[in-house]
């Protein structure tokens, strides 16, 4: 009979342990133990055609529970045991349901020993988690964990596991507590919340700091005597509890994640889509989201695939993955998940202070697709900044002077005094939307403001100094902008690593849009500080874009007039030309004392499916066909030549031939260009591939996504 080894720590503490510590995981026998058998237990093996030490290997592989008579059942490698502790001895055997193609046959299990703890890292555990509960702002990252607990867990079909259920408790303590720990990516400031779902939703695990004593917890679900897989595997109930589990930290420095693992169909009915929509809206890119279906493969798992579309469609970060029935499969995608929580935590701090930044926690998300739909006028999703109204108004109009390398007010075309739009305008370059204005004129003291003919009198000697000096100093300039009265979508269908982006459009003067698409980009971190603060944070905010977007626009108008000046060949290169952005200053609630001004960056939206080339780390989409190439003319290649010089005829988009051009020295020389084979992180290499990038009529060639400029693409929605 085995025996608990006692612990070398005295006390009570010592004896919590060791009752709280299965005996499994205490003493585990080997393969070679010894075992004693009866007659009858010998007869059944020689019938069944079973070794003893397919017994013995079950007894330390398999996978335990209780039987009657205080037996116990081990299931291993096809093979049923039924073994008597107390004696030591072997009472049956036969083949399981499953028969000898199990994963357990083909490998062995990998088993996992507890960490070796002392007595009091049980008690500083339990103290971490009530510090962490008095003190969520200190909770650097949440994850919650999903996990199928339906009977089809226990099949024996994973090579490396002893079933599915094993599977999955042994991927999540080694490669995502175990191995982040060693690796100090996580640590004890994160926190893991684990459910089980069945017929109902079970909480095994909440807000448990990530230490070793939440690795030698989670080795105990392994066995079926802690936490057995049986009866159905419903999504409903554990998609309300994840939401409730998610709301547990309402600050924005905390990083979240959400793990859902199934080895199959739901068993329950209802819309999962549209409940997992509601889970993203609220949380969007902070949310990272993982659905991992892991089964045969005539296993549907549409329902987990369509969950994943619904909450990239909101922003967040969702993968599914679908592993094959080998542990180390299951082993990389945990781990992957784990690596994008990281991702997550990383870009949450400020690279400047390196302090952990504030998520705002006041957005609300919609679907990317929103943009595809053509609206008339703003409805109650949007927020509306009018001339006539006197609470809710555009203040200004700023851009950046690469001159003066400072923000420039724009004149503003309105009467100082009723924000109505003056006829007059500033030596007639200023032209809106709206064409119900009222006539005026330019103020004669500063001749940089205009008053309405209703409202002509002085006004503020100040505020007209200010204009005056604006003026003179040429920080006001006279820019086309399409109206003052403008809309701006409550709801963010875009979100990057720094930035959220909102829909924005101007109206008419019936308070209809007008032009084209904008979008409104804005900070996802809150801003510290009084609203002075707030104010040049967001001003500095925006000017570190601007100018480098402003500068970028210089740098392609010179390459354009190269371009220009070559010869006849070059005429033809496509041009680059860089969105030159705004930014506006919105008043809300402008009678009341605490009114709230924003500054937000405004530019022309482009049309296309928003898709991001590249991140903030470095890392580039890998190589794939551009099947469109957004230049006039656009060159169409028959894709049903072969390499054997036939003439392949361009055309543009109305059909019409394109003259052949002969390639000039500059362009054979780049195409000769043998590729880089290094890459540094203080430059960018790009990758020449061997095949031209213009496609002309003497050579074959085909475009790539890394043979295009990727500079600022995580700024636009391309």
């Amino acid at each position: 009979m085995e025996s608990i080894k006692q612990s070398p720590h005295r006390g009570p503490a010592s004896l919590y342990k060791a009752l709280s510590t299965p005996r499994s995981l205490l003493s585990h026998p080997t393969a070679a133990s010894s075992l004693l058998s009866g007659s009858h237990g010998r007869h059944r093996r020689q019938q069944r055609n079973i070794k003893k030490l397919d017994l013995q290997r079950a007894r330390r592989y398999g996978m335990k529970e209780n039987a009657r008579f205080n037996r116990i059942k081990f299931t291993h490698a096809g093979t049923v045991f039924i073994y008597d502790p107390l004696k030591n001895k072997e009472i049956t055997s036969y083949p399981a349901a499953a028969g000898k193609y199990t994963g357990s046959a083909f490998e062995k299990p990998i088993h996992l020993p507890p960490y070796p703890l002392p007595a009091h890292a049980y008690h500083q555990s339990t103290n971490r988690k009530a510090f962490l509960h008095e003190n969520p702002r200190a909770v650097t990252s949440h994850s919650v964990f999903l996990v199928d607990m339906s009977g089809s867990m226990r099949c024996d079909d994973v090579n490396g596991a002893r079933c599915r259920a094993d599977a999955v408790w042994t991927t999540i303590a080694r490669n995502y507590v175990l191995d982040p720990l060693k690796e100090g990516t996580l640590s004890s400031s994160d926190v893991v919340s684990i459910v089980v779902f069945r017929d109902t939703a079970e909480v095994l695990v909440a807000q448990a700091p990530v230490d070793y004593v939440l690795f030698n917890r989670i080795l105990t679900f392994r066995e079926y005597e802690t936490v057995r897989p049986e009866g159905p595997g419903k999504y409903l109930p554990a998609l309300d509890m994840a939401e409730s589990l998610l709301e547990w930290n309402k600050l924005g420095s905390c990083a979240l994640s959400l793990l859902f693992f199934s080895d199959g169909k739901p068993s329950d009915r209802g819309n999962f889509v549209a409940r997992t929509g509601q889970i993203a809206a609220k949380y969007g890119h902070r949310l990272t989201m993982s659905c991992i279906g892991m089964a045969e493969p005539s296993e549907d798992f549409d329902t987990l695939q369509a969950m994943v579309e619904e909450a990239r469609d909101f922003g967040v970060q969702a993968v599914f993955q679908r592993p094959t029935m080998h542990l180390s499969e299951l082993s990389v995608a945990i781990s992957s998940l784990a690596s994008s929580l990281c991702t997550t935590k990383t870009s949450m701090i400020d690279r400047r202070t390196g302090r952990r930044q504030m998520v705002r926690t006041d957005i609300v998300h919609e679907r990317k697709s929103s943009v595809k739909q053509d609206w008339i006028r703003p409805n109650h999703e949007w927020k509306v900044f009018s001339n006539r109204d006197v609470m809710n108004y555009v203040l200004r109009f700023s851009t950046w002077d690469t001159q003066r390398d400072e923000f420039v007010w724009l004149m503003d075309s309105r009467c100082v005094f009723c924000y109505q739009t003056v006829s007059a305008g500033y030596e007639g370059t200023i032209e809106t939307i709206g064409k119900s204005t009222v006539p005026g004129d330019l103020c004669h003291n500063c001749q940089a403001c205009y008053i309405c003919s209703r409202c002509r009198r002085p006004h503020d000697p100040a505020d007209c100094a200010t204009y005056l000096q604006h003026k003179t100093n040429r920080k006001m300039v006279v820019r086309k902008v399409p109206s003052f009265s403008v809309a701006m979508k409550h709801a963010v269908f875009g979100q990057g690593e720094e930035r959220i982006v909102h829909q924005f459009r101007f109206l008419d003067d019936d308070g209809n849009f007008a032009g084209p698409k904008w979008v409104a980009k804005e900070s996802r971190f809150a801003l510290e500080g009084d609203d002075l603060s707030q104010q040049l944070l967001r001003l500095t905010y925006h000017r570190d874009f601007m100018r480098t977007q402003v500068l970028a626009q210089r740098f392609a108008t010179e390459f354009n007039h190269a371009l220009d000046s070559f010869q006849s060949e070059s005429r033809n290169w496509p041009r680059f030309r860089f969105l030159e952005p705004l930014v506006v200053e919105l008043v809300e609630d402008g009678r009341h004392l605490a009114h709230k001004q924003r500054e937000i960056m405004i530019e022309e939206m482009l049309d296309g499916e928003y898709l991001k080339f590249n991140n903030n780390n470095g890392f580039v989409m890998s190589k794939g066909k551009m099947t469109q190439v957004p230049m006039d003319p656009i060159r169409e290649v028959s894709e049903d030549l072969e390499d054997d010089g036939d003439e392949i005829v361009e055309v543009t988009r109305d059909g019409k031939p394109v003259d052949s051009i002969v390639p000039s020295p500059m362009c054979e020389e780049i195409i000769n260009c043998e590729p880089s084979t290094t890459t540094t992180s203080s430059e960018m290499c790009i990758e020449i591939s061997k095949t031209p990038v213009v496609p002309y009529r003497d050579s074959s060639m085909e475009m790539w996504i890394e043979d295009f400029p990727q500079a600022f693409s995580h700024f636009s929605h391309l």
